[in-house]
């Protein structure tokens, strides 16, 4: 059975991205792994879901059979205001918070220009 779920997202700067996620979004980092000529980070968030940061040069290296395309996310939160607030606090794309049906959600962008959505859980 499946226990938990870890997303692996190929990036210009572990580092960097991970403080985006650290920042923002309330991620720990959990492990860093050296992988020789490159550092992944994982990054959890008390739940069962994880992100893995990836130096996209290392996986056209060592997986060039890899899709490296960014996967569409929606991150459902308990409290959509004070997550819009925060990502608003930084230097990335914000959209405002909009309804659609019974749903209020908003889209924003990471420190690579990246796309994810956030929704109200």
């Amino acid at each position: 059975m499946i226990k938990q779920l870890t997303l692996m997202l190929y990036v210009k700067n572990v580092e960097e991205t991970a403080a985006f996620w650290e920042t923002y979004l309330d991620f720990k980092r959990q492990t860093e792994l050296d992988l020789g000529t490159s550092t992944s980070v994982i990054l959890g968030n008390d739940q069962a879901f994880a992100i893995q940061l990836f130096d996209i040069e290392f996986i056209k290296q060592v997986s060039p059979e890899v899709s490296l395309e960014t996967p569409s996310l929606m991150l459902h939160v308990d409290n959509l205001e004070a997550v819009h607030q925060k990502l608003k606090t930084g230097t990335t794309f914000v959209n405002d918070i909009s309804q659609h049906g019974d749903s209020l959600s908003f889209n924003f962008a990471d420190n690579e220009g990246r796309y994810f959505a956030c929704c109200q859980a």
